[in-house]
């Protein structure tokens, strides 16, 4: 007789919820820094929209992390969560700096601020939020999971 696992809800929205995070966040900062037409260049104020964009991505990869330890994720999962928040991190600093030191100035730059894209990244992708649902799922379902010692007989 084989054992079935349990389907792990809290995993596959975790899953779900990190993915998702990563590939949009990713689009979102490489659209907003080098989608330019008629052949702009980038401005300081894309460069601090895409860095308020992966400050976003390291605070739901952050949690996404927290998220894969509490739930045993597989280890997949966890290397995906780590991996995603180091890279975020990684381009929220060199988007920072270039924000910094170019020398175009936007003509929308009081629009185009680290906190819009900030914003953007937490507020205005929900499909985000999974990685709060999955966090909130792993705090419930924990206290539920039968502690793995000998059964009573």
């Amino acid at each position: 007789m084989t054992s079935r696992r349990p389907r792990r809800w809290d995993q596959i929205v975790l899953a779900l919820g990190a993915i998702s995070a990563t590939v949009s966040i990713l689009f979102a900062g490489w659209f907003v820094v080098w989608f330019q037409l008629f052949g702009d260049q980038p401005d300081r104020g894309d460069y601090a929209v895409a860095s308020g964009l992966y400050a976003g991505g390291v605070a739901w990869l952050s949690i996404a992390s927290l998220g894969a330890w509490l739930t045993d994720a597989p280890r997949w999962l966890t290397w995906w969560c780590w991996g995603a928040a180091v890279l975020f991190a990684v381009l929220w600093l060199s988007t920072s700096e270039s924000a910094r030191t170019t020398e175009n100035d936007s003509a929308s730059f009081a629009t185009d601020t680290f906190s819009s894209g900030l914003q953007a990244a937490v507020l205005n992708m929900p499909w985000n939020w999974l990685v709060l649902v999955a966090l909130v799922l792993a705090f419930a379902l924990r206290d539920r999971r039968p502690e793995s010692g000998p059964t009573p007989s």
